[in-house]
């Protein structure tokens, strides 16, 4: 169980939300590099273990966080991206967020069959975006 914070992609997130990774992929790796060599995926996608889906679906209906939960696909990169480089992950991946370790962690999972899931909260949007807003929203 991997947690921490991620960018959002999609308009709908909002600083403070949680994203519950369904999948993950690298938005920055190319896809050959995953299905043509070991570890021979059949898709570029991470799944996220069903059993932890299922038991953080459970604790989202039994009403048990104040805030947001959203459930989707998380994608990773090596940098903060632009506003170019946005709207290319959107059209290729159309992720909920974006983070820089979350594909990494899912990959060495999935090489050792480790159950894997990902947590983030969103610190940084499309309207507040930035090292300075990441940070900002880090600490509150």
């Amino acid at each position: 169980i991997v947690t921490g914070v991620a960018g959002a992609i999609d308009n709908k997130l909002s600083i403070g939300d949680t994203v519950i990774s369904t999948e993950t992929a690298y938005h920055d790796v190319d896809e050959g590099i995953l299905t043509e060599y070991h570890p021979w995926m059949k898709s570029i996608y991470f799944q996220g273990d069903i059993k932890l889906l299922e038991l953080c679906k459970e604790m989202v209906n039994n009403n048990m966080f104040t805030h947001n939960i959203f459930f989707g696909k998380i994608v990773t990169g090596e940098a903060f991206i632009s506003s170019s480089g946005r709207s290319d992950i959107i059209s290729k991946y159309n992720p909920l967020c974006v983070d820089m370790e979350t594909a990494s962690i899912a990959h060495v999972c999935y090489v050792n069959k480790i159950p894997f899931i990902a947590i983030r909260s969103i610190t940084d949007t499309e309207k507040e975006y930035g090292i300075e807003a990441f940070e900002n929203n880090c600490v509150t």
